[in-house]
């Protein structure tokens, strides 16, 4: 509540005096906001630079992890025929002639128009049988008990014309092996009876292996079977896919080598993130301005922003074995970042495999050590950094609410004085005007001549 009487007797205005004694006072206040303000955007920074550090930290680690640069690529001479490498694979070749790929088993009833009962029986390839009783004689109720028996075959209802003498609608089942492969044929029976041995029934397509011929023609001659189009093991840790339809007798020339260019990604992704973070302290720790008008950045001098940095930079370039990275591509400019040469690391990596990974794997593993112990979410020296200084944004503002509630009684406190003056002034200005009242009635003295 206001209890400013702004010049009512005084002709003071008082509430801008007010104002201006609570400026004043109110100066160690807003040193204090302003350094909160200060310390919120710190912050800000600091939480994104911990989070830059962390993702290079999983980075780095996944490059030093077991099998990081095996990688191979594989290719086939032929169109119908696919390799896919593997973590496992290793350089080598293969050339390879198609037999014959893998068909699913597949069967159709002789034409009814209802089945002869509710039972059946379904018998795979390595003689599993599974016994199935429908609901009912209709073939719909049929085609759902087998589908839901899980017997490894599917069965689908097919119109097939209509009874001559009795009008009726005529259906075929048709049972089809849900994988392919020869182990996958099976039988149907009914009353124990063959269901597919009745006149008008047929095997639509007998199931078979996928078949490939290696060293064709020679003492070394090799044939291997999949029930799938998919053969693994030919060549280690490479996956060998004929697509179905591919003509008996195609060959193929299968290669596996490694891949220089998925190598040297892993490497560049390494010091790209390595540059982020050098980019970013460089950007926010910087003076602008000119000599009579320097300006200082949110990160300007902090000695531990300036610490982490030093030892990245000096995790990703320090030499190794006595030997610089620079040989293998990865160089320092002179801007205090780094640079990756692609052609110069493909070709170290070309003459010497084991010796580029086992470089990269070093500086990776230098590079998650630092960037681990900087920005740990419990125990990172960034992250505790961090900590300390929300810690000293949430006792600042405690202050500031402290000075909330002494300016407030400041304030009241001058209000309550400039009216208690201005009704003193009041009271006088009345003592005054009855006074002169008071003088102007006595009585005048008289002079007698």
């Amino acid at each position: 509540m206001s209890f400013a009487i702004d010049g009512l007797a005084s002709g003071l205005k008082s509430s801008e005096m007010i104002d201006a004694v609570m400026d004043v006072q109110s100066i160690p206040q807003t040193l204090l906001k302003n350094k909160i303000t200060a310390g919120e955007s710190q912050i800000s920074v600091l939480r994104s630079l911990n989070s830059r550090i962390a993702d290079l930290a999983t980075l780095a680690k996944k490059t030093t992890a077991a099998g990081a640069f095996s990688l191979f690529t594989a290719t086939s001479s032929a169109t119908g025929i696919k390799a896919t490498a593997g973590a496992t694979a290793t350089e080598g070749s293969v050339s390879l002639r198609v037999e014959a790929t893998a068909t699913r088993h597949s069967a159709v009833t002789a034409a009814k128009t209802a089945w002869s009962g509710t039972e059946l029986t379904i018998t795979d390839g390595s003689g599993t049988a599974t016994s199935i009783t429908a609901a009912s004689t209709s073939m719909d109720d049929v085609v759902k008990a087998v589908n839901a028996a899980g017997a490894g075959v599917t069965a689908s209802k097919v119109a097939a014309g209509t009874d001559a003498g009795t009008g009726e609608p005529l259906y075929r089942l048709q049972f089809t092996a849900t994988e392919s492969g020869a182990a996958n044929s099976f039988t149907v029976t009914s009353g124990g009876a063959d269901v597919f041995a009745e006149p008008g029934a047929a095997i639509v397509t007998q199931g078979s292996d996928a078949q490939v011929l290696l060293y064709a023609g020679t003492a070394a001659e090799t044939r291997l079977t999949s029930t799938t189009n998919t053969f693994t093991g030919i060549l280690q840790g490479v996956d060998i896919t004929v697509a179905a339809g591919t003509a008996a007798g195609t060959v193929a020339e299968v290669a596996v080598a490694r891949d220089t260019e998925a190598v040297s990604s892993k490497a560049k992704d390494l010091v790209d993130a390595l540059n982020g973070v050098f980019n970013l302290i460089s950007a926010k720790t910087a003076v602008s301005g000119s000599n009579n008008s320097l300006s200082a950045n949110v990160l300007t001098g902090d000695s531990a922003v300036r610490r982490t940095n030093e030892a990245l930079f000096k995790a990703a370039a320090e030499p190794i074995n006595g030997r610089s990275p620079s040989e293998y591509g990865i160089t320092v400019t002179r801007y205090g970042t780094l640079e990756f040469d692609a052609d110069k690391f493909a070709a170290a990596f070309e003459a010497d495999p084991a010796a580029v990974e086992s470089v990269v794997n070093q500086i990776s593993a230098r590079v998650e050590s630092v960037a681990t112990a900087t920005s740990d979410k419990y125990d990172g020296a960034l992250t505790a950094k961090i900590t300390g200084q929300e810690k000293l944004i949430g006792t600042w503002g405690d202050q500031v609410e402290a000075w909330d509630t002494r300016l407030a009684q400041r304030r009241a406190q001058l209000e309550r004085i400039y009216a208690s003056l201005e009704v003193t002034m009041s009271n006088m200005q009345a003592q005054s005007t009855w006074l002169s009242s008071q003088i102007a009635a006595l009585p005048t003295a008289s002079t007698s001549s």
